[in-house]
């Protein structure tokens, strides 16, 4: 098969971490809809829609993974899913989810009671 893609250098991972990283990503995930349902609801869609972007975000795992060269073991129990010739576990599109979406929201919540620039960089104060 001609390969377009650079070879990249695959790095071993023990499965058992595989495994503890995945479970880890699949309970904050779960925490942030845990979150969105017993408190947040009431607030409406955002936080459900930010989980679901970040998870959309995290598809460009294996497009970032082309230019930087870098990738997961594509042998491993835990889920994967390939794109561009890269493996990519599961935990990464879930991960991204929390991290770029939940982690997101709670910044949305934060800076919509009050956003300054003091709130920002609080040594502000004693700017001119």
């Amino acid at each position: 098969m001609d390969h377009t893609i650079p070879d990249m250098p695959i790095r071993e991972a023990p499965q058992g971490a595989l495994i503890a990283y995945t479970v880890l990503m699949v309970l904050i995930t779960l925490g942030f809809l845990v979150w969105w349902a017993l408190r947040e609801r009431e607030r409406g869609p955002a936080l459900l829609l930010f989980l679901i972007g970040g998870a959309l975000s995290g598809l460009m795992e294996p497009w970032l993974d082309n230019v930087v060269l870098v990738g997961y073991p594509p042998d491993q129990i835990t889920p994967v899913f390939v794109a561009f010739e890269r493996a990519v576990p599961i935990f990464v599109p879930i991960g991204y989810a929390w991290f770029c979406g939940g982690l997101l929201y709670v910044l949305y919540r934060v800076f919509s009671k009050e956003f300054t620039a003091r709130r920002i960089w609080p040594s502000t104060a004693s700017w001119p």
